[in-house]
């Protein structure tokens, strides 16, 4: 394996060859992978990827740098998109942390920075936890601060457009968003994993609809 070097193109220059190569990968996961990437391209503005020795996608991930910005509680916040992240040959962790380092040199000074992602799988949990350490919320407690509940809410409300039906809601759910199921492979895989993560804890079920909102944030 060659070594692991992280790259990014913008969606608009992406080839047909590698659009392919993007499915191929995704279909280890994803039954229509054709049609999930399609959508999830919509929602970007560049594709991270690291190549393996023949110069196949090893991995990559869709990410929008321009997704969202507020003003929380006098805190100045600017979100970008982790979107469509899969790995067949390459690990996801190194373009995680490639990202974040990119994305901290476009926050102004003040600016607090929030990669933040949705998710059905334990595994991109873990995977953002491995990369960013103990910074990632939800955590695995059952009380999470409120600074961390006012800006899960801004992001369920104003980047998911989901509303708060009754104050027992979780901000950190996402209900009925998901639309690309899983293959069957990959729901026996996370089904036999017996990890405690926040999806276990707020019964986010693999093969189901809902999502978890999952964030991590750090100082310009």
């Amino acid at each position: 394996m060659k070594s692991c070097q992280v790259r990014n193109i913008p969606i608009q220059q992406l080839s047909v060859t590698r659009k392919q190569q993007m499915i191929e990968v995704a279909a280890r996961y994803y039954r229509h992978p054709d049609l999930g990437l399609a959508e999830e391209l919509r929602f970007g503005n560049l594709v991270y990827f690291v190549d393996n020795d023949v110069d196949e996608i090893g991995c990559f991930l869709i990410v929008d740098f321009d997704h969202h910005s507020a003003t929380i509680d006098g805190i100045c916040y600017r979100f970008t998109y982790l979107g469509l992240g899969c790995a067949t040959k390459a690990p996801m962790i190194p373009v995680f942390q490639q990202v974040k380092r990119d994305f901290a040199r476009c926050l102004a000074p003040g600016t607090v920075g929030v990669l933040h992602l949705t998710t059905r799988t334990p595994f991109a949990y873990r995977s953002i936890v491995r990369a960013f350490g103990c910074s990632v919320f939800p955590t695995d407690s059952h009380e999470e601060k409120s600074d961390l509940i006012a800006l899960a809410r801004n992001i369920k409300s104003y980047i998911h457009h989901r509303s708060m039906v009754t104050e027992a809601d979780s901000p950190f759910i996402l209900r009925g968003v998901k639309k690309g199921p899983f293959n069957e492979n990959e729901v026996a895989r996370i089904g036999a994993l017996r990890e405690d993560t926040p999806l276990s804890r707020l019964k986010i079920a693999c093969d189901g609809a809902d999502e978890l909102i999952v964030f991590h944030t750090f100082p310009a």
